[in-house]
């Protein structure tokens, strides 16, 4: 699939991506959405049905759940139950509503630092007290420590969120890590929530575990994911939950009636049916081209500029670049950056502890990726001639 190597005309279409950077000239490696085209079989079908000419209330069908169960038994060898499912426009959208379902204002909420902006956000403005159970770097890949989150869950924590894979760290969580945090939830009765939306994006020789093919219906757990990362499809607003305990998805669904919260739109329920059932090839087309993308990067910053240090990637499209020899702020990064023709995310935004950091998106065309690192290499020998 040649398109994946070519470039994609995004700018001047709308897309926060490009058109929403601080530089409108910048090469755009920051917001968590690809620069490719989606499976063309979801084009068609959107455009099959947009033919139709009528967008009235629209039912969620079987053919979309078969689709959702399909692609958990095929990708991830995972069973799972339609009346598990439950739709919803976003990912984060899922986790608000379970933090106001299931705590109270002033309780403890755990996320694994440094991780996904969002996660610190929705906590803090849900007013909850966002706890840290930071990851521990050991030789290029993040490791989880347990000693530090079983401390943490004698305290009172009540929810934890994981991110898995994990963003921006890309981790890939061994089936042995799930299930000793598994453990650990059990004990202290934590609710764990698990943000799987990174499932699909899986680097060779790795291979990716959902919580749910490890969870008894007992366990207090809730999976929330979405097909927008894997086929760029973050503007349909669609992703679901899956929950295994019967008395948790009592609870949650009637929480989203009275809440009134809206379904998903014709287009987000037809594109995750026709992606899941038509557009396993595409996946592994895109994930070979992330891997040579990341292998190029990886290999011209080792050669170019040695002291960065650069997290393996697993998962994900997002490599976390190590640059505190610098001795700058992620946010002096970034704006140098900016100026230099580069918009990246600050490393900062994913936990406190973390300046001097920044995380880059590597799915775009082999073509930007390569002029990109061209820019971040000069950028940064330019820095470390002018500290």
């Amino acid at each position: 699939m040649n398109y994946f190597w070519e470039g994609h005309k995004r700018k001047n279409t709308g897309t926060v991506k490009w058109d929403g950077q601080k530089n409108p000239n910048a090469l755009p490696f920051w917001v968590a959405d690809s620069d490719y085209e989606t499976a063309p079989e979801v084009v068609k079908a959107f455009i099959d049905r947009s033919e139709q000419g009528h967008f009235g209330y629209q039912l969620t069908q079987d053919d979309y759940y078969r689709a959702v169960i399909s692609w958990h038994q095929k990708r991830y060898g995972t069973e799972i139950q339609k009346n598990w499912i439950i739709p919803l426009p976003g990912v984060v959208t899922s986790i608000k509503q379970a933090i106001d379902l299931w705590t109270a204002p002033g309780d403890k909420v755990l996320i694994q630092t440094p991780v996904y902006f969002q996660f610190h956000r929705v906590i803090t403005l849900s007013k909850r007290t966002l706890v840290e159970n930071k990851l521990r770097l050991n030789n290029n890949r993040y490791e989880m420590d347990f000693a530090d989150l079983e401390e943490k869950f004698k305290e009172g924590v009540k929810m934890m969120i994981l991110c898995s894979p994990h963003n921006p760290v890309g981790r890939v969580w061994h089936q042995e890590e799930l299930e000793q945090v598994l453990v650990l939830c059990r004990k202290y009765g934590v609710i764990l929530i698990s943000d799987e939306i990174h499932g699909d994006l899986i680097m060779p020789k790795y291979r990716f575990v959902s919580v749910n093919s490890l969870t008894e219906e007992d366990d207090l757990v809730m999976v929330s994911t979405a097909p927008s990362k894997t086929f760029n499809l973050a503007g349909l607003k669609s992703a679901y939950v899956i929950i295994k305990n019967s008395r948790l998805r009592e609870e949650y669904q009637n929480h989203l009636n009275a809440a009134f919260l809206p379904g998903i739109n014709v287009f987000g329920l037809l594109g995750t049916q026709v992606a899941y059932a038509k557009g396993e090839k595409w996946v592994i087309a895109q994930n070979k081209h992330l891997w040579t993308n990341y292998n190029y990067l990886r290999k011209k910053l080792n050669k170019e500029v040695p002291e960065v240090k650069i997290a393996d990637l697993e998962g994900t499209y997002l490599v976390w670049l190590d640059l505190t020899y610098l001795n700058r702020t992620s946010a002096d990064l970034v704006s140098f950056l900016s100026q230099e023709g580069l918009t990246v995310n600050d490393g900062s935004t994913f936990g406190r502890d973390f300046q001097g950091f920044i995380r880059f998106n590597i799915a775009c065309s082999f073509s930007q990726l390569a002029k990109g690192t061209e820019l971040l290499i000069a950028a940064l020998k330019k820095m470390e001639k002018n500290p």
